[in-house]
């Protein structure tokens, strides 16, 4: 079962309203289920259940299924370009779809 929330809020707040239904971030396994993701945000920014624990530089799905580490990923992963990269030097350790500026596209609408 996939849910959208229209919702504006940080990582934290996105896994602690997704706990309070007994429910997790999307956890992606394969191309055909990240286009359906992908289309059922509509082009929106949403955060996904792909995260890295304080002090680590493993990436961990929602689950609590290893996604490994940069440059030896263990199970499907689509990060664009470089990512991730820590950039400006702050550690990344949450993950989104669909950040518009960094692809050089407009951002859709509003909805």
């Amino acid at each position: 079962c996939y849910a959208m929330s229209s919702h504006i809020q940080s990582f934290d707040a996105a896994v602690a309203a997704c706990q309070a239904q007994h429910a997790h971030l999307v956890v992606i396994r394969s191309a055909a289920e990240n286009r359906f993701v992908l289309q059922l945000s509509q082009g929106l920014a949403v955060w996904i259940g792909l995260s890295e624990p304080s002090g680590s530089e493993e990436w961990i799905w929602a689950d609590g299924v290893s996604a490994g580490t940069k440059g030896k990923w263990s199970g499907y992963t689509n990060w664009d370009g470089s990512e991730p990269n820590n950039w400006g030097g702050r550690d990344e350790d949450a993950s989104f779809m669909n950040f518009w500026g960094h692809l050089g596209r407009p951002a859709p609408p509003a909805r």
